[in-house]
């Protein structure tokens, strides 16, 4: 029981509690543990250091009350001069966070501010990003009546994600996507509610970050039962040390929101009052002119050089007095824009203090040397820096009525990418088409050559000082009929090809687009982008006989230099492509109703071309990528045990795929296999696990339960497609060919999450266009993309995961309809470790060494009548384990290696088991037919990692 500060307030205190803390029930959070530590009363915190505690003007919350019959309690957020704040679970339905005010509040301008807000009625975009309170009330305090405003909890601030990135500043991408947020808002605040923000200024402190993780209010409240927060009783009022939530990853961030109304004010009166703080103080503050909402755009000219650049703008540092002063600042400002207009200073009334009536300085300090934005900008370069320092300008202008609104600067070129050294705009934005449309970017056309164009921008091309020609800069397009691998229902689908090069570090949307004369253009046509959800990004899923759809996109990394990159996937030889992939389109690749693109996968992203068309869904995917971009510092502790994800092996043989899962954490839920001899093998190691011994014909049509897991893997027969191959048996290779057939009736009867693919590098080498294994590979691609999965596939070579032998492999990964495509793991050793961080390639001697003597399968039959030569044991093995083991021989060049010597450099562990009576060629065929198990853990372990990502879930 609290104790009662004085006997003639019991009553009234009693009243006041019953009046707002009610009864528990079922939808409470019980805090039973009472091991906290008590804070020592001799050290101070947080209340502790205003004297209105003391004085018994803040209200007693207490972890665990329920206010108002709705508002649980659930933990301390902070603390200010006027005000606690705290963690709250609105019963049945939501976590809340409670601002309670203490009961002398003398400015009400927060809560008459959100009062105001709550009552306008907009449909504006920007009014998403305003921290609007969610519920305003008073309460009845021991001491008297408190204030309290019910807002949606944030995760951060901008100002706390820079403190964690290690360079201390913004990227440019994540800089465009919040000044979208930004000046969505500010627009919001401006013409509609018809308020300027003045603040105790717009910063990286009061620009918040939303909560996409609905774990961490979880943790954070699990951690207040398990741990509860220190305290200390101070004459009756428990003072709690305040919890913050977890450092979040890039993916629990939700999208900023603009808040801290405490000094906003009304925009349709005049203003020459002292507002916003030092630093971000504009010239008319300085001066005692007249202001209006032309000030919060200066303050974000100002915050924009904190984020990017990671300094201030202007200091104010006083030469004479050490510390802040509105002359130094002035001069400042006169150091980087000049001298002030003389029709600024004639209506200031402090303007004597520092200039003559022409402007002239004459303030006792001197002004510094000057300087220019150009100078001080130090990240970008070029065009792009050129661009970006006009977008400042717009804002950073003595005169407030020659700075742009906030609407003006959401259509700047620098903020949506549209500045290119390429390009001079073609003035009037387009040009006509031979059937005598205006096109313009944003539009889609069609080529000459069936192709068809997303135009991001129309220009000049000028050679010798004339021009030469028209062109066009944008996104290509290709139909389906055109490729292998995609389904081709409508004539009208179309895919979006993508080509990037490994070595060139701009982002996608630098890299990918193409360069089209005006004169292939034919005529103009409808493009609709549809998402995953099935949603056109126009509202419309029925399309007439002239209108394409897109749902997918071809990305290649190749280092085929751009003219000569073809438009079909299965064109390019497989030497050249370093990784391939069709994508079905996410919402974040798709745009508003000006169609704009917004994304490209998960490779290489850039809010480059980023349009302001309404903010409320279209830069999401922009901020979430570019948010993954940071290398953020992760303060969280280990979110404990998780879930396994769910494994199951079809074409299994002896376990590789199946240790391998084990080795990374995943559950084995069961397996596939047809062979007798690998059955026997595999139940040796994994009793514990279904087995179906069938084949895939039989599998496929028989309906059994339980079948859906969340990563699959296959590994389908070979052979038919192997280099090694050099005498085929056309009989076992038909039925092998049409064992990969079933894999789209695998899909439609398990639906795994995920699926994983390990076949021969043949299949890929010759599954070019004219190649050998064209028809068998782009067939494998199809039965992924008619039900709706997206698809990656490169040849890896295994030495780069650690396997101790060169062995190329065909790696395909596969996601479901509604989950992004999986990104390949990095490799974790290198034939050159000088020149990386990574460890040097497995050793031969390194594998097989520590093989007891007299271990199972570590036999062999004789040693060679004379050595042979001698393989470099400091090295992996030079060629590849086949079904027949290796001709390669034992480093001391006096035998062949054993069965189990050939498991260790196959990636097997020791305590994998192989038949002891099981012929030496039976055994060493399983070892050859697996999907190496060292190799398969480093897979399945990154797909688990990415899985538990999206998931919300810490990896341990």
């Amino acid at each position: 029981m609290r104790h009662i500060p004085s006997s003639r307030s019991v009553a009234s205190f009693w009243h006041a509690i019953k009046s707002s803390v009610r009864k528990p029930d079922s939808q409470l959070v019980h805090f039973t543990n009472s091991n906290f530590k008590i804070l020592p009363l001799d050290q101070p915190i947080e209340e502790e250091a205003h004297d209105n505690l003391t004085k018994r003007r803040y209200y007693p919350v207490r972890i665990g009350d329920l206010i108002r019959g709705k508002y649980q309690v659930l933990d301390k957020l902070g603390y200010g001069l006027e005000s606690t704040v705290w963690l709250a679970n609105e019963l049945r339905q939501r976590p809340v966070v409670l601002k309670v005010f203490t009961n002398d509040l003398q400015n009400r301008a927060e809560i008459d501010v959100h009062n105001h807000l709550m009552k306008v009625q907009s449909k504006h975009p920007g009014r998403d990003h305003i921290r609007i309170a969610l519920d305003a009330f008073s309460m009845q305090g021991p001491n008297g009546e408190h204030h309290c405003l019910v807002y949606e909890p944030m995760l951060e601030s901008a100002q706390d994600l820079l403190r964690r990135n290690p360079s201390g500043r913004f990227t440019e991408d994540l800089l465009k996507v919040f000044l979208h947020y930004l000046l969505s808002a500010l627009d919001y605040l401006h013409r509609d509610a018809r308020s300027i923000h003045t603040g105790k200024y717009i910063s990286g402190f009061n620009i918040l970050l939303g909560i996409n993780d609905k774990s961490i209010i979880q943790s954070f409240v699990k951690a207040e039962q398990e741990h509860p927060s220190a305290r200390k009783d101070v004459q009756g009022y428990t003072v709690y040390a305040s919890r913050a939530f977890d450092s979040p990853s890039g993916k629990s961030i939700g999208e900023p929101l603009l808040s801290d109304f405490g000094s906003a004010v009304s925009g349709d009166i005049e203003h020459d009052e002292d507002v916003q703080p030092n630093v971000y103080r504009a010239p008319e503050v300085c001066l005692k002119a007249p202001w209006s909402y032309s000030i919060d755009i200066w303050n974000v000219g100002c915050m924009i050089w904190d984020l990017f650049e990671g300094k201030h703008l202007f200091y104010g540092r006083d030469p004479k007095e050490g510390k802040y002063m509105t002359r130094a600042h002035l001069a400042d400002m006169v150091a980087l824009l000049g001298p002030p207009p003389v029709e600024l200073l004639k209506v200031g009334k402090r303007s004597t203090e520092f200039f003559d009536k022409d402007g002239g300085w004459t303030a006792d300090i001197p002004v510094p040397a000057r300087t220019s934005l150009e100078e001080s900008e130090k990240n970008l370069e070029g065009y792009n820096k050129e661009a970006f320092l006009r977008f400042m300008r717009k804002m950073l202008q003595w005169r407030p009525e020659l700075r742009q609104t906030a609407s003006q600067l959401l259509e700047d070129d620098w903020l949506n990418g549209q500045s290119s050294t390429l390009r001079e705009v073609v003035k009037g934005g387009g040009l006509t088409t031979p059937g005598g449309s205006v096109v313009k970017p944003y539009d889609t056309v069609e080529l000459k050559d069936g192709t068809f164009l997303r135009i991001i921008c129309v220009m000049n091309v000028i050679r010798n000082g004339s021009q030469k020609d028209v062109a066009m800069y944008g996104w290509r397009f290709v139909s389906n009929q055109r490729t292998s691998g995609l389904p081709k229902e409508s004539p009208n689908e179309v895919y979006w090809v993508i080509h990037l090069t490994p070595k060139d570090s701009r982002p996608a949307t630098d890299q990918a687009p193409v360069r089209v004369s005006s004169s292939q253009v034919v005529r103009k046509r409808r493009l609709s982008l549809i998402s995953e959800n099935g949603i056109s990004i126009r509202r419309s899923v029925t399309f007439d006989n002239d209108e394409l759809f897109c749902k997918r996109k071809y990305v290649v990394m190749t280092d085929t230099g751009k003219e000569e990159r073809p438009l079909d996937a299965f064109s390019l030889p497989a030497a050249e492509i370093a990784e391939a992939s069709f994508e079905r389109l996410q919402e974040e690749d798709c745009d508003g109703e000006s169609q704009n693109v917004t994304a490209v996968g998960n490779r290489a992203v850039s809010s480059k071309n980023l349009r302001h068309v309404g903010v409320e869904k279209q830069h999401s995917g922009a901020l979430s990528s570019a948010l993954a971009a940071l290398s953020l510092h992760d303060n969280t502790h280990d979110g404990g045990t998780l879930a396994p994800y769910t494994f199951a092996d079809i074409c299994c043989g002896a376990g590789g795929a199946s240790r391998g899962a084990a080795m990374a954490g995943l559950e084995l839920l069961y397996s596939l296999d047809h062979d007798p001899a690998a059955c026997d093998n595999y139940r040796l190691n994994f009793p514990q696990v279904r087995l179906y011994q069938d084949s895939l014909d039989s599998f496929v049509s028989k309906k059994r339960p339980n079948l859906e897991a969340d990563i699959m893997h296959f590994s389908f027969p070979c052979q038919a497609y192997s280099q090694a191959n050099t005498r085929p048996n056309l009989e076992k290779d038909a039925l092998n060919i049409a064992a990969n057939t079933k894999l789209g009736g695998c899909l439609d009867i398990t639906k795994p999450r995920v699926v994983c693919i390990e076949q021969t590098s043949g299949l890929m080498s010759l599954g070019s266009r004219g190649g050998k294994h064209h028809t068998c590979f782009s067939n494998f691609i199809e039965q992924f993309t008619s039900r709706n999965y997206s698809v990656v596939w490169r040849n890896v070579n295994f030495a780069d995961y650690g396997l101790p032998q060169q062995r190329n492999r065909l790696i395909m990964v596969a996601t479901r309809e509604g989950e992004p495509l999986l990104k390949f793991p990095e490799p974790t050793h290198t034939r050159d470790p000088d020149s990386t961080k990574l460890p040097r390639f497995t050793s031969v001697a390194e594998a097989i060494k520590g093989i007891p003597q007299g271990y199972p399968n570590h036999d062999w039959s004789s040693e060679f009548a004379s050595p042979r030569r001698q393989h470099n044991g400091d090295a992996p093995l030079g060629r590849t384990i086949l079904t027949g083991g290796t001709t390669e021989v034992h480093p001391s060049g006096l035998r062949a290696f054993s069965n189990r010597e050939l498991a260790c450099l196959q990636g097997f562990p020791l305590y994998h088991k192989f038949s002891v009576t099981a012929s030496r060629t039976e055994v060493k065929k399983q070892i050859g037919n697996a999907f190496p198990p060292s190799v398969a853990a480093v897979l399945f372990g990154s797909i688990k990692r990415q899985l538990q990502e999206r998931d919300g879930m810490k990896p341990k």
